[in-house]
């Protein structure tokens, strides 16, 4: 019994360690599915869960104009836990450059590979 008592006494301020150290990224997908990415955060912080709340899983970008104040927060939390960024003007412009603009276009990964590009011919 005094070995379960050690061994939970050391495990325990390890978990307390790598809970403050590790986030987990929750993504909501198609169909109320939900997926989650473990991460490591630049700083500790007690919040375990974070949300990027500019993404919608495989739908478009959200706007920053559409985007309530509360959702922008915690956009800002996840853009600081995740990526050390305090601006989250810097952090939307990430998602925003590896969005598919409408315009460009459409690529398969097959087609990039072997050198030719699917879209229209110039």
């Amino acid at each position: 019994m005094n070995r379960r008592i050690a061994y939970a006494l050391a495990i325990a301020p390890l978990i307390l360690v790598s809970s403050l150290l590790v986030g987990v990224e929750e993504i909501h997908r198609e169909h109320g599915e939900v997926a989650y990415d473990p991460f490591i955060k630049h700083a500790p912080s007690f919040t375990f869960v974070f949300e990027n709340t500019a993404q919608c899983g495989e739908c478009d970008l959200r706007p920053w104009s559409l985007m309530t104040e509360d959702a922008r927060q915690r956009f800002a939390m996840f853009c600081s836990a995740r990526f050390g960024l305090d601006d989250e003007h810097a952090c939307y412009s990430m998602f925003e450059a590896k969005q598919p603009s409408a315009s460009s276009p459409a690529t398969s990964p097959t087609l990039v590979r072997a050198g030719r590009r699917q879209g229209p011919r110039r």
